[in-house]
């Protein structure tokens, strides 16, 4: 085993041309469960299967809405994939009866499969694409779904922010599910949803939020659907809705983003002070937003440590960080096989040692763990 400390930080640069999209099926075993799920990244030129854009890009993990098809979340697709990220769309619990909490646990799951044993299978299109940073969001049930993943994924090294748009209460509850979130979250109403109306939704969810950073931004004029793109059941759902949207689809969408794309570059790309300006700038707009937030700063101390990390070749792995770390590695039984600090990058070579999964733990001022499976 070699182990090279890098002194020059570097970031991947990242030039996007296209969208490409794989559909693929995942199985949780612990589950005995097939997630079909859309996937879309970075590619060259755009359709079904062609090759990622080689580059190392956060993931964020979306829930759709009751009874409402993947193909309404593409306005998230379309914004994110283009500013360098990858969009996982699961397709499960589509029917009439859906299970929450099995919906929760599929968008954790694919989380977790998708940066770890997706990024390392070298038959997959998009080996070596993930930096292991990751978001859980999603539109009105999948939204309420994604505080109950942030729950039930509390501590977990990929997760580093949550963000959705109408969120709905669920079954089990969202609202007590949000005391056990501690991951930045970003959550978007609309100021006319009738559907998921923000005083039985959306406002206790982030009432109970135990986050170190958190914010419900409401849309003057927006309304439950136009969050999404058109989808006739969610339609149908708001036809009664009183007083109706004062804002276009098109108007709600590009306000969301403006917040939305800076909080994830925040959070999956260490991206600094210009960000943080944006977001304050835009919520303090009072002519479009009402902003109850508990995040005063935004500031380094909410992120965690790892900015990137990267496959480089047959076990050897590049870390990235934004500061000077502790580092141990073990075998995957538990014994040490080395252990020092370094300061912003470090690359770890397995390549001549026995095949199999390593552990390596980076530990930050406070002694906090974050730790990495690594596969040679």
């Amino acid at each position: 085993m070699r182990l090279t400390i890098l002194f020059v930080f570097f970031s991947v640069a990242q030039a996007i041309g296209a969208i490409g999209h794989l559909n693929k099926t995942f199985n949780d075993p612990s589950r005995s469960r097939d997630i079909e799920t859309d996937l879309y990244y970075p590619a060259a030129t755009a359709g079904d299967n062609v090759p990622v854009t080689p580059g190392s890009y956060p993931l964020l993990v979306w829930g759709h809405g009751f009874l409402m098809d993947v193909g309404a979340s593409m306005n998230v697709v379309n914004a994110l994939v283009d500013d360098g990220y990858i969009v996982a769309l699961p397709k499960t619990e589509g029917g009439f009866l859906p299970n929450h909490e099995e919906f929760a646990k599929d968008l954790l799951f694919l989380m977790d499969y998708l940066t770890e044993t997706e990024n390392t299978s070298t038959g997959s299109i998009l080996f070596e694409s993930f930096s292991g940073l990751a978001a859980i969001g999603g539109h009105s049930m999948g939204g309420g779904c994604s505080v109950l993943a942030g729950e039930l994924g509390a501590g977990n090294i990929h997760l580093k922010t949550i963000v959705n748009f109408g969120a709905a209460d669920t079954n089990p509850s969202s609202i007590d599910a949000a005391v056990g979130v501690t991951v930045p979250v970003l959550l978007f109403a609309g100021g006319n949803d009738c559907v998921t109306p923000i005083a039985e939704h959306q406002q206790p969810i982030f009432n109970n939020l135990s986050s170190t950073c958190k914010a419900l931004v409401t849309l003057n004029g927006g309304s439950h659907c136009f969050f999404a793109d058109d989808n006739t059941a969610c339609s149908l759902g708001e036809l009664i809705c009183n007083p109706a949207a004062e804002i276009t689809r098109e108007e709600q969408h590009a306000r969301t983003f403006s917040i939305m794309k800076p909080w994830m570059d925040i959070y999956l790309k260490g991206a600094g002070a210009a960000a943080v300006t944006s977001i304050q700038q835009t919520w303090n707009n009072n002519a479009f937003y009402q902003t109850d937030n508990a995040c005063s700063t935004l500031s380094a101390p909410d992120l965690l440590p790892l900015t990137t990390w990267f496959r480089v070749g047959d076990g050897i792995y590049s870390f990235h960080s934004n500061g000077a770390y502790h580092y141990t590695l073990h075998q995957i039984t538990g014994a040490l096989l080395y252990s020092g600090s370094f300061t912003q990058s470090i690359q770890i070579d397995l390549s001549s040692n026995t095949p199999g999964m390593y552990l390596f733990t980076l530990y930050d001022v406070s002694g906090n763990p974050f730790t990495y499976k690594l596969i040679r």
